[in-house]
């Protein structure tokens, strides 16, 4: 959930685990968080996540991970701190990851660390790190150039779903 906050310009960001047992929206009956999303529609979705946490979330934005490994490309790439766990459980080689640490991490490996939950921490580190993911994103795109950001713009676009208007967005 990201909540943008215009005139502070603060935004938070809060994550739903995906194994959280929720009523569901679209039938009566209990079931895990990502199955009305699976299952039901973008609106069905929100329409469960206000219903069970009492919330008034109006739109949706899904935004398909396999997009984000393009768009991360096109920025040239994030800085992650790659630990000996994680270096180990995402099982990616890329040619400039020869040991762990602090470096620069091409789209496909940034995923792969973001979307793994088999580390310490699991789901909870695993939200963590999409979150980490998504600010080292937004700081590498207000250093990037203007064409890489219409690069990674044209990458984003057809990859979304969501219930704004384009003037909105």
């Amino acid at each position: 959930i990201c909540s943008i906050n215009v005139k502070t310009k603060e935004v938070k960001l809060v994550s739903i685990y995906r194994d959280t047992l929720l009523k569901m929206y679209s039938r009566d009956e209990f079931d895990l968080a990502n199955s009305e999303f699976a299952k039901g529609s973008d609106t069905d979705m929100i329409s469960m996540i206000n219903m069970n946490l009492d919330l008034q979330i109006q739109d949706v934005v899904v935004v398909n991970w396999a997009a984000l490994i393009r768009v991360i490309d096109a920025i040239g790439g994030i800085y992650l701190d790659i630990t000996p766990e994680i270096e180990e459980a995402t099982g990616i080689w890329q040619p400039q990851l020869t040991q762990a640490g602090y470096q620069l991490c091409n789209g496909v490996y940034a995923v792969a660390y973001c979307r793994n939950r088999y580390t310490t921490g699991m789901d909870m580190g695993r939200t963590s790190r999409q979150r980490e993911v998504i600010d080292k994103m937004l700081q590498q795109a207000k250093v990037a150039s203007p064409s890489a950001l219409l690069t990674a713009v044209r990458y984003a676009c057809p990859n979304i779903n969501t219930t704004l208007s384009n003037d909105e967005l």
